[in-house]
């Protein structure tokens, strides 16, 4: 039997997969932005501390977090385009996750998937991407002037925190139902 699509079934979707951003996108990059962005904060710290920092300490370390924050930019931004062109796929997400959580098992079905035009090179740049964050980690601990700790963690608190920035629209609680 067919079924209807009305602008009731579109919302519900649309809202279930605000929800899966809400909650497995927005919420731990929140958590680990804060985490990551005071233990490099500290790191930097202890640097001043041991009279180690010097002004190409403060260039690199806000170079490191710029470069972070670009790459969530960047996948914030593929995921804004799931949301708005394939909720479906995002809102099928949310479903299995509330299925495992319950401790049902989906064992038929169809999932949806997200299918564009360059699907196939988005593993790419999600390993092209970490690998240039760790590489300038990597530069600036080595043969830069930011000590180790500060080098490692300050891309990924810019990473988790734009992430967060990119989604302030849905800061806000969850409309109860």
């Amino acid at each position: 039997m067919a079924k209807l699509v009305s602008s009731r079934r579109e919302e519900n979707v649309l809202s279930r997969a605000q929800e899966y951003v809400r909650t497995h996108i927005v919420f731990p990059s929140a958590l680990l932005g804060l985490m990551l962005l005071l233990a490099g904060t500290m790191g930097l710290a202890y640097q001043y501390l041991a009279d180690q920092y010097e002004g190409n300490t403060f260039w690199q370390s806000t170079g490191l977090a710029l470069a972070g924050a670009i790459a969530g930019w960047g996948q914030s931004r593929y995921h804004r385009y799931l949301l708005m062109q394939m909720p479906e796929y995002l809102a099928s997400r949310m479903q299995t996750f509330a299925r495992k959580s319950r401790g049902k098992h989906r064992r038929d079905g169809v999932f949806a998937e997200a299918r564009h035009r360059g699907r196939n090179w988005i593993p790419l740049w999600y390993v092209l991407g970490t690998a240039v964050l760790l590489g300038l980690s990597f530069l600036a601990a080595a043969w830069g002037s930011v000590y180790a700790v500060a080098a490692y963690l300050l891309p990924w608190a810019g990473f988790y925190c734009s992430r967060v920035y990119a989604w302030k629209e849905l800061w806000r609680p969850a409309p109860i139902k």
